[in-house]
Formats: C-alpha cells, structure tokens, sequence
C-alpha cells in the first residue's frame, strides 16, 4: 500500500516530533502528501490513519492529533 513508511521516513519523522500522536499525524500528512498532491484533514483518511498507525507499531489509543491549532491551519487540518 502507498501508505507504507520508509525507514527513512520514519527516522525524518521521528527526529522531528515530541509524540507518538505527533509522529503518527506528521507520517500521514507525509505519506497522503507523496500519493495525492495536497495535505489531508486527519479526520478525512482513518484507513490511512489505521494503517500507518499500525506499520509503526502504535497502539490504538494513539490518535494523529496535533497539540496547537496553529499546526493543524498551517497544512490544512
């Protein structure tokens, strides 16, 4: 599946956020990016969500929410 995390992607990713929320929204905002061109609302892709999630080994209570509402307007979540 194209949502599939790199192992480059994930060591980018993970360098770059405090959270396994962080982590798990940043790679499915990267991973939508790559196949369709623009920056996805988090709550519009739970497949793609569901997937990452469990390709990086999170649990489910692990959401892809960001912590400021200033990080969800900047890439249109």
């Amino acid at each position: 599946m194209f949502y599939t995390p790199q192992t480059e992607e994930i060591a980018w990713a993970s360098g770059q956020v405090r959270s396994d929320n962080h982590l798990l929204a940043l790679m499915v905002q990267l991973k939508y990016f790559n196949r369709m061109g623009y920056f996805p609302r988090l709550d519009d892709v739970p497949d793609a969500v569901a997937h990452i999630r469990r390709d990086l080994g999170l649990g489910e209570d692990v959401a892809a929410v960001y912590d400021s509402d200033r990080t969800g307007a900047i890439i249109g979540c």
